[in-house]
Protein backbone atom coordinates (compact mmCIF):
# COMPACT_ATOMS: atom_id res chain seq x y z
CA UNK A 1 0.00 0.00 0.00
CA UNK A 2 1.16 3.54 -0.75
CA UNK A 3 0.30 6.89 0.77
CA UNK A 4 1.60 10.42 0.34
CA UNK A 5 2.17 13.14 2.92
CA UNK A 6 2.54 16.76 1.78
CA UNK A 7 3.26 20.09 3.40
CA UNK A 8 -0.03 21.98 3.81
CA UNK A 9 0.42 24.33 6.78
CA UNK A 10 3.02 26.62 8.38
CA UNK A 11 3.59 28.29 11.72
CA UNK A 12 6.50 30.24 13.16
CA UNK A 13 8.72 29.71 10.15
CA UNK A 14 8.09 25.97 9.98
CA UNK A 15 6.13 24.27 7.24
CA UNK A 16 4.58 20.94 8.04
CA UNK A 17 1.88 18.44 7.22
CA UNK A 18 0.19 15.88 9.46
CA UNK A 19 -1.28 12.52 8.50
CA UNK A 20 -2.71 9.41 10.13
CA UNK A 21 -1.99 5.84 9.13
CA UNK A 22 -5.28 3.99 9.47
CA UNK A 23 -6.00 0.93 7.42
CA UNK A 24 -9.58 0.29 6.41
CA UNK A 25 -10.28 -2.21 3.60
CA UNK A 26 -12.50 -0.05 1.42
CA UNK A 27 -12.02 2.48 -1.36
CA UNK A 28 -9.10 4.02 0.53
CA UNK A 29 -7.26 0.68 0.40
CA UNK A 30 -8.60 -1.00 -2.75
CA UNK A 31 -5.80 -3.54 -3.05
CA UNK A 32 -6.32 -4.83 0.49
CA UNK A 33 -10.08 -4.90 -0.06
CA UNK A 34 -9.65 -7.01 -3.19
CA UNK A 35 -7.35 -9.45 -1.39
CA UNK A 36 -9.82 -9.93 1.46
CA UNK A 37 -12.68 -10.20 -1.00
CA UNK A 38 -10.97 -13.17 -2.61
CA UNK A 39 -9.83 -14.81 0.64
CA UNK A 40 -13.23 -14.60 2.31
CA UNK A 41 -14.23 -17.62 0.19
CA UNK A 42 -11.37 -19.66 1.67
CA UNK A 43 -10.87 -18.50 5.25
CA UNK A 44 -13.21 -17.52 8.07
CA UNK A 45 -11.05 -15.10 10.09
CA UNK A 46 -8.15 -12.74 9.56
CA UNK A 47 -6.04 -10.11 11.25
CA UNK A 48 -3.32 -7.62 10.35
CA UNK A 49 -0.50 -8.77 12.58
CA UNK A 50 2.15 -6.20 11.76
CA UNK A 51 2.48 -2.88 9.93
CA UNK A 52 5.71 -1.28 8.75
CA UNK A 53 5.87 2.18 7.21
CA UNK A 54 8.73 3.32 4.97
CA UNK A 55 9.32 6.89 3.78
CA UNK A 56 11.08 8.13 0.64
CA UNK A 57 11.33 11.57 -1.01
CA UNK A 58 8.43 12.23 -3.32
CA UNK A 59 7.20 14.91 -5.67
CA UNK A 60 8.85 18.36 -5.59
CA UNK A 61 11.61 17.03 -3.36
CA UNK A 62 15.04 18.38 -4.25
CA UNK A 63 18.18 17.27 -2.49
CA UNK A 64 18.36 20.59 -0.63
CA UNK A 65 14.84 20.13 0.69
CA UNK A 66 15.62 16.53 1.67
CA UNK A 67 18.57 17.62 3.79
CA UNK A 68 16.41 20.14 5.69
CA UNK A 69 13.34 17.90 6.12
CA UNK A 70 12.46 15.73 9.10
CA UNK A 71 9.85 12.99 9.40
CA UNK A 72 8.21 12.58 12.81
CA UNK A 73 6.07 9.60 13.73
CA UNK A 74 4.50 7.96 16.75
CA UNK A 75 2.31 4.90 17.23
CA UNK A 76 -1.19 5.76 18.42
CA UNK A 77 -3.83 3.05 18.25
CA UNK A 78 -6.62 4.99 19.89
CA UNK A 79 -7.13 8.76 19.48
CA UNK A 80 -5.46 10.18 16.42
CA UNK A 81 -5.63 13.88 15.50
CA UNK A 82 -8.32 14.63 12.95
CA UNK A 83 -7.18 18.15 11.95
CA UNK A 84 -3.81 19.74 11.31
CA UNK A 85 -2.46 22.68 13.28
CA UNK A 86 0.33 23.77 15.64
CA UNK A 87 -1.29 21.96 18.57
CA UNK A 88 -1.41 18.68 16.67
CA UNK A 89 2.23 19.00 15.66
CA UNK A 90 3.21 19.89 19.22
CA UNK A 91 1.35 16.86 20.55
CA UNK A 92 3.15 14.62 18.11
CA UNK A 93 6.62 15.99 18.88
CA UNK A 94 5.98 16.07 22.63
CA UNK A 95 4.94 12.43 22.93
CA UNK A 96 7.32 10.04 24.65
CA UNK A 97 7.10 7.44 21.87
CA UNK A 98 7.76 9.85 18.98
CA UNK A 99 10.64 9.29 16.60
CA UNK A 100 12.19 11.91 14.30
CA UNK A 101 14.23 10.83 11.30
CA UNK A 102 15.74 12.36 8.17
CA UNK A 103 15.44 11.02 4.65
CA UNK A 104 18.32 9.35 2.87
CA UNK A 105 19.42 9.99 -0.67
CA UNK A 106 18.87 6.36 -1.61
CA UNK A 107 16.74 3.72 0.00
CA UNK A 108 13.79 3.66 2.37
CA UNK A 109 13.64 4.94 5.93
CA UNK A 110 11.41 2.99 8.27
CA UNK A 111 9.45 5.42 10.42
CA UNK A 112 6.98 3.07 12.14
CA UNK A 113 6.77 -0.62 13.03
CA UNK A 114 3.78 -1.65 15.11
CA UNK A 115 0.97 -4.14 15.73
CA UNK A 116 -2.28 -2.39 14.83
CA UNK A 117 -5.51 -2.51 16.82
CA UNK A 118 -8.80 -2.95 15.00
CA UNK A 119 -11.84 -0.96 16.00
CA UNK A 120 -14.82 -2.57 14.37
CA UNK A 121 -17.87 -0.66 13.19
CA UNK A 122 -21.28 -1.82 14.25
CA UNK A 123 -23.66 -2.61 11.43
CA UNK A 124 -24.95 0.64 9.96
CA UNK A 125 -22.84 2.83 12.29
CA UNK A 126 -20.29 5.46 11.29
CA UNK A 127 -18.17 5.17 14.46
CA UNK A 128 -16.44 2.25 16.10
CA UNK A 129 -17.86 0.39 19.06
CA UNK A 130 -14.85 1.20 21.25
CA UNK A 131 -13.43 -2.28 21.70
CA UNK A 132 -9.75 -2.32 22.67
CA UNK A 133 -8.05 -5.71 22.64
CA UNK A 134 -4.41 -6.68 22.10
CA UNK A 135 -3.46 -7.55 18.57
CA UNK A 136 -2.91 -11.23 19.43
CA UNK A 137 -6.61 -11.56 20.34
CA UNK A 138 -8.02 -9.60 17.45
CA UNK A 139 -9.40 -12.05 14.93
CA UNK A 140 -12.31 -10.87 12.82
CA UNK A 141 -14.57 -12.45 10.24
CA UNK A 142 -13.27 -11.91 6.74
CA UNK A 143 -16.81 -11.58 5.42
CA UNK A 144 -17.20 -8.24 7.29
CA UNK A 145 -13.82 -6.79 6.34
CA UNK A 146 -15.30 -3.45 5.19
CA UNK A 147 -16.39 -2.67 8.77
CA UNK A 148 -12.88 -2.84 10.23
CA UNK A 149 -10.55 0.10 10.90
CA UNK A 150 -7.00 -0.87 11.87
CA UNK A 151 -5.16 1.87 13.75
CA UNK A 152 -2.55 3.23 13.69
CA UNK A 153 0.15 5.83 13.76
CA UNK A 154 0.47 9.56 13.26
CA UNK A 155 3.25 11.09 11.19
CA UNK A 156 4.35 14.54 10.04
CA UNK A 157 6.67 16.12 7.52
CA UNK A 158 8.56 19.11 8.92
CA UNK A 159 10.69 21.52 6.88
CA UNK A 160 11.65 25.23 7.02
CA UNK A 161 8.93 27.49 5.65
CA UNK A 162 10.03 28.85 2.29
CA UNK A 163 6.67 29.98 1.06
CA UNK A 164 5.86 26.91 -0.99
CA UNK A 165 3.06 27.33 -3.43
CA UNK A 166 0.32 24.65 -3.28
CA UNK A 167 1.44 23.29 -6.65
CA UNK A 168 5.06 22.78 -5.61
CA UNK A 169 4.77 21.64 -2.00
CA UNK A 170 7.22 18.88 -1.02
CA UNK A 171 5.63 15.45 -0.71
CA UNK A 172 6.83 12.30 1.02
CA UNK A 173 5.90 8.87 -0.32
CA UNK A 174 4.93 6.30 2.30
CA UNK A 175 5.07 2.59 1.60
CA UNK A 176 2.99 0.53 4.03
CA UNK A 177 3.80 -3.13 4.39
CA UNK A 178 1.12 -5.35 5.94
CA UNK A 179 1.53 -8.81 7.42
CA UNK A 180 -1.81 -10.62 7.10
CA UNK A 181 -2.75 -13.82 8.86
CA UNK A 182 -5.72 -16.10 8.17
CA UNK A 183 -7.22 -19.02 10.04
CA UNK A 184 -10.22 -21.33 9.82
CA UNK A 185 -10.63 -22.79 6.36
CA UNK A 186 -14.12 -22.76 4.94
CA UNK A 187 -15.26 -26.29 4.12
CA UNK A 188 -17.88 -26.44 1.39
CA UNK A 189 -20.76 -28.86 1.71
CA UNK A 190 -20.08 -32.16 -0.01
CA UNK A 191 -22.13 -35.25 -0.75
CA UNK A 192 -20.50 -38.45 0.41
CA UNK A 193 -21.27 -41.88 -1.05
CA UNK A 194 -19.83 -45.38 -0.63
CA UNK A 195 -18.63 -47.60 -3.44
CA UNK A 196 -18.42 -51.39 -3.50
CA UNK A 197 -14.85 -52.38 -4.35
CA UNK A 198 -15.28 -56.17 -3.94
CA UNK A 199 -13.61 -58.03 -6.80
CA UNK A 200 -16.29 -60.06 -8.65
CA UNK A 201 -15.98 -63.82 -9.34
CA UNK A 202 -14.83 -64.43 -12.93
CA UNK A 203 -17.18 -66.30 -15.30
CA UNK A 204 -16.56 -70.08 -15.73
CA UNK A 205 -14.33 -71.28 -18.57
CA UNK A 206 -16.04 -73.77 -21.00
CA UNK A 207 -13.10 -76.27 -21.09
CA UNK A 208 -13.12 -76.57 -17.34
CA UNK A 209 -16.84 -77.23 -17.43
CA UNK A 210 -16.35 -80.22 -19.79
CA UNK A 211 -13.63 -81.75 -17.59
CA UNK A 212 -15.75 -81.39 -14.51
CA UNK A 213 -18.71 -83.11 -16.25
CA UNK A 214 -16.50 -86.08 -17.30
CA UNK A 215 -15.23 -86.53 -13.78
CA UNK A 216 -18.72 -86.47 -12.42
CA UNK A 217 -19.84 -89.16 -14.92
CA UNK A 218 -16.92 -91.42 -14.04
CA UNK A 219 -17.57 -91.12 -10.36
CA UNK A 220 -21.20 -92.13 -10.92
CA UNK A 221 -20.29 -95.52 -12.50
CA UNK A 222 -20.43 -98.64 -10.23
CA UNK A 223 -18.91 -102.08 -10.90
CA UNK A 224 -20.66 -105.21 -9.74
CA UNK A 225 -17.96 -107.47 -8.28
CA UNK A 226 -18.57 -111.33 -8.70
CA UNK A 227 -19.07 -113.47 -5.66
CA UNK A 228 -16.37 -115.81 -4.34
CA UNK A 229 -18.11 -119.13 -5.37
CA UNK A 230 -18.44 -117.93 -8.87
CA UNK A 231 -14.77 -117.13 -9.05
CA UNK A 232 -13.83 -120.54 -7.66
CA UNK A 233 -16.02 -122.41 -10.14
CA UNK A 234 -14.36 -120.70 -13.01
CA UNK A 235 -10.94 -121.97 -11.96
CA UNK A 236 -9.94 -125.40 -13.27
CA UNK A 237 -7.71 -127.35 -10.89
CA UNK A 238 -5.51 -130.11 -12.44
CA UNK A 239 -5.71 -133.47 -10.71
CA UNK A 240 -2.12 -134.69 -10.15
CA UNK A 241 -3.22 -138.26 -9.07
CA UNK A 242 -4.77 -139.14 -12.41
CA UNK A 243 -2.85 -141.84 -14.40
CA UNK A 244 -0.67 -140.73 -17.20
Amino acid sequence: MYRSLAVNDSSGGTAYGLGNINIQPNASAPYLAEVLKVYKNTYEQYRIRRVRVYATPGKNFTNDIRIKTQIACRVDRDNLPVTTGPSGLGLLLGSANSTVKTLTERGNVIIADFNPVCQAFESGASTTDGRQLPNSLQWFGVVNYDRHAWKGACCAIITPDEGYLPTVTPTVNLRIRLDLEFRGRIIAQARFASQDITIPIPPPIPELLDEESDESDASSLTLDAPSIPTLLSSIKIKDETAPL
